[in-house]
């Protein structure tokens, strides 16, 4: 049987690399597969091909190109049921 923890995948987005980086290594050494990304327009761009490998986002509020309430506005419409949280 698959453990919970290893299928769970989180997507992060955050401009500031430090933070991205700190993040995605907190959330991998507690067992969880994530990937970050520091442009909020690519990381639309992977989620729209790949949104149902998702299950929750952990987003910034302000970034330069897309804030993160039009960032999230644009995952709901494409995965309602995915899990949203800011950083």
């Amino acid at each position: 049987m698959q453990s919970t923890t290893s299928s769970l995948r989180i997507l992060i987005v955050d401009d500031e690399m430090d933070i991205a980086n700190s993040l995605k290594r907190f959330i991998i050494k507690s067992g969880f597969d994530a990937i970050s990304f520091t442009d909020p327009l690519l990381a639309l761009e992977h989620f729209t091909l790949l949104h149902n490998r998702y299950s929750v986002i952990i987003t910034d509020l302000r970034m330069p190109g897309m804030s993160g309430l039009e960032f999230t506005n644009k995952i709901r419409k494409i995965n309602p049921s995915v899990r949203l949280f800011f950083d």
